[in-house]
């Protein structure tokens, strides 16, 4: 129990550890390269981070795009994770096509051939080892061709543990993507990264696969921070959410209430990143993170079909709508794999913290006591009353809202005792946002 806790125990439950009054705004990058002996260094800008990391790094290419969102955030912290992963990408062909054209993409660059008439599934794969190798070597990575003769895959993997590279697939019609590598041990970086420095509460991470992504989903949910993830599997898109197991759909059947995935075919495009740089800044109450147009990120050529597919496993997805790229997906994006909001997570977060903190510094501030009296407890309801209205103020919650408190003659006499004060109880309706709209017209001669 953390400290804030023992003292004023606040729950709020949703009917629909302490951080700094700047943390909510503040993201985590984890990351395998720096070899500093602390476990994070927080950042201002992005000169900062080149002089720690090269312009190649994962993190330095994660924490641009944070920096590029307007608005972005104050300041970014960068863990260091010492439980380095060996990456590793499956890509297998969907469906074999005579003369069609087939293309895999290396840190951003595309490598395609072009079947010829009697194409075959080995074939097609052979060809596209011989076409990506030397950019997956140049890229700390080896590729090659594994498996039964007849049904072949390409299979990428770093060189060294640590080591990260983007691999993307063109049309996810004929060729599929899979990000599978163990997990080493995030849950233990990220425990010791808190231990230092626990003045953020977005997380980011590079080595998105299944295993790497639900330990993290896990840790964020015990932890009460939050996860935005990118997924590259294709399956996430491809398969209906009634027989899929990629793992968008293992997330929402998770039931995690503190992750957002948002689908994008290609890892270098930090959609999440961007997302959660374009978001955070913004006051816990005033925002949604749906209809979010993300600086740098390419959209994902998805069809209606696989926008279905995403949206019924709780995701989100980076797309065109009438000419402008934004976050849409499940009840028009914005969405934790929980099936609720990504705001109405991050202000209920905010209003218990913000409702300890007042409680702590009423009874740190200059009176010597609060009373177990009546008018000790006013100053208790007081306090509840004014982080309440800050909730209205910031557009989290609206009016009216009620608070309730005991008298002090009601108290049980060892509570009075031991000095608890319980039955302190408020209800207020959350404003919520408008994200979509029905209207019904006639027009008349």
């Amino acid at each position: 129990m953390s400290t804030l806790d023992q003292i004023a125990n606040i729950q709020i439950s949703l009917a629909s550890s302490g951080l700094s009054q700047v943390g909510f705004g503040v993201p985590l990058i984890l990351g395998y390269t720096p070899t500093w002996v602390e476990r994070s260094r927080t950042y201002t800008d992005i000169d900062g981070v080149a002089a720690d990391f090269a312009t190649t790094a994962v993190e330095y290419r994660a924490a641009l795009v944070l920096f590029g969102q307007n608005p972005r955030p104050e300041k970014v912290v960068i863990g260091r994770g010492s439980n380095k992963p060996t990456q590793r990408y499956r890509v297998y062909v969907s469906s074999v096509a005579n003369s069609k054209r087939y293309a895999v993409s290396v840190n951003g660059t595309e490598y395609a051939i072009t079947s010829d008439g009697t194409a075959t599934n080995d074939e097609i794969i052979a060809a596209l080892e011989a076409a990506i190798d030397p950019a997956c070597t140049a890229g700390g990575a080896t590729a090659s061709v594994v498996g039964a003769v007849g049904s072949q895959y390409l299979e990428i993997v770093g060189n060294a543990a640590g080591n990260w590279i983007s691999i993307s697939v063109g049309d996810i019609a004929y060729l599929k993507l899979v990000q599978d590598h163990a997990d080493p041990g995030i849950a233990a970086d990220l425990d010791a990264i808190r231990l230092e420095n626990d003045d953020w509460y977005g997380v980011h991470t590079s080595f998105n696969s299944s295993a790497m992504v639900l330990a993290c989903a896990a840790w964020v949910e015990a932890n009460k921070k939050l996860y935005i993830v990118e997924v590259c599997d294709s399956d996430c898109a491809t398969v209906s959410e009634s027989v899929a197991t990629d793992v968008m759909k293992q997330l929402k059947n998770a039931a995690y209430f503190r992750t957002g995935a948002i689908y994008h075919g290609s890892p270098i495009a930090f959609a999440d990143a961007g997302w959660l740089g374009r978001c955070l800044p913004l006051a816990p109450g005033s925002e949604t993170w749906a209809f979010k147009t993300l600086a740098g990120a390419p959209v994902s050529t998805l069809t209606d079909t696989h926008k279905t597919n995403i949206a019924n496993k709780y995701g989100n997805y980076y797309s065109t709508v009438a000419g402008r790229n934004v976050v849409l997906g499940h009840n028009n994006g914005g969405v934790v794999s929980g099936n609720e909001f990504i705001d109405t997570i991050r202000f209920r977060d905010w209003l218990q913290i913000r409702m300890q903190e007042r409680l702590v510094a009423l009874f740190t501030g200059t009176d010597e006591k609060t009373p177990y009296t009546d008018a000790g407890i006013a100053r208790v309801e007081g306090q509840v009353r004014a982080q309440l209205q800050d909730g209205v103020d910031v557009g989290g919650l609206s009016l009216p809202f009620t608070v309730t408190v005991p008298k002090a003659a009601s108290a049980n006499p060892t509570d009075r005792a031991n000095r608890i004060l319980r039955d302190v109880k408020f209800t207020a309706p959350l404003a919520g946002a408008i994200q979509k709209i029905h209207i019904v017209g006639t027009l008349t001669v």
